[in-house]
């Protein structure tokens, strides 16, 4: 009887043995293989508070893993059902099983390009972010013309208008609007130079001022090569007692502006029309790009007093009215 039993023992202990290893095969060809070698990535969000064995489902049902209770099984194995951290996650069923845990214990979010073009005034850019979802567009403006907010990052202004550095930027989904704000400022700041600052000083302008004519430049040319050359007519009015009379300057601000500059527009009593008040515009009109601060800083040196467009890139450039006069009369319709 003692043998039969220690015999039945023996085989019980094998089934056992056969079936743990048989278990332990496809926990681990579960857990190590991917589902779809080719599989496209796909964009998942974990709610924050989302119970673990809601996500697997979640999973399964995007077709990123097939069997959702090995998923959870292999997970509380390894100790990682409860340490997935919420947020938006680029995933593929070409990860196996344990690198997508992985990726959602890590707290690797996906990130979402925002490029904000060169030139593009405080409300553009508050556009292009309500047109991504990345942040509150609301929240931005609001933030953006805070005057506390201003003295936070110690810009003296009642709007972060200009410092708005444009570039390409990654952020994750729901990023707060004041990251997003520090991030342009802070890409804006690791612009410039010491030299630059000096530049400044021997101009005799605030950085502020530099910041304003940069983005008048900004608004009325794309073309590099004209840029030191807008800045030195503006420069040289300046000097001069002349007011700049820049189109930009008139219209900035000004709602439902269709890109037509009017007579109307012109003749506008507004703190940044240039038309009407002297020197500087209140302040910057938009925000600019490396190259415009440049050519704020460093003007070329002519004795240019006026330009006018020639099409829509390219301007003429005059040292008299009468030479002015002439190109506007062969370039435009009316003008001033």
């Amino acid at each position: 009887m003692k043998s039969l039993v220690a015999a039945l023992s023996v085989v019980l202990f094998f089934i056992l043995t056969v079936l743990a290893g048989s278990v332990g095969l496809e926990y681990r060809r579960h857990w190590e293989r991917a589902l779809d070698p080719h599989g496209p990535y796909v964009l998942i969000d974990i709610p924050k508070g989302q119970p673990f064995s809601a996500t697997a489902t979640q999973l399964h049902r995007s077709g990123l893993i097939d069997r959702p209770v090995l998923f959870r099984l292999a997970a509380r194995i390894t100790a990682m059902d409860h340490a997935v951290k919420a947020g938006e996650y680029r995933l593929s069923a070409a990860m196996s099983p344990k690198a997508i845990l992985a990726k959602l214990a890590s707290g690797e979010v996906a990130l979402h390009s925002l490029v904000i073009p060169e030139g593009y005034t405080l409300e553009q850019i508050a556009q292009v972010i309500a047109q991504s979802g990345i942040s509150d567009a609301a929240a931005f403006r609001k933030a953006a013309t805070d005057p506390a907010v201003c003295a936070r990052f110690d810009v003296p202004a009642q709007s972060l208008e200009g410092y708005l550095f444009p570039d390409t930027y990654f952020f994750p989904k729901a990023t707060p609007a004041m990251a997003i704000l520090q991030a342009m400022i802070q890409r804006f700041r690791s612009k410039l130079t010491p030299a630059m600052i000096e530049q400044a000083r021997h101009l005799g302008m605030s950085l502020y001022e530099i910041v304003t004519l940069a983005s008048m430049i900004e608004k009325e040319t794309g073309v590099d090569a004209e840029r030191s050359l807008v800045s030195s007519v503006f420069h040289n009015r300046l000097k001069k007692g002349m007011r700049l009379e820049s189109d930009p300057t008139a219209v900035y601000g000004i709602f439902n502006n269709r890109g037509m500059i009017t007579r109307e527009h012109l003749q506008a009593s507004t703190p940044y029309n240039t038309y009407r008040i002297a020197g500087l515009p209140k302040g910057p009109i938009a925000n600019p790009g490396l190259a415009s601060i440049m050519a704020a800083l460093y003007p070329a040196q002519t004795d240019y007093l006026y330009f006018v467009a020639r099409d829509d890139r390219n301007h003429r450039f005059s040292r008299t009215w009468a030479e002015h006069e002439q190109a506007v009369g062969a370039y435009r319709s009316f003008r001033k």
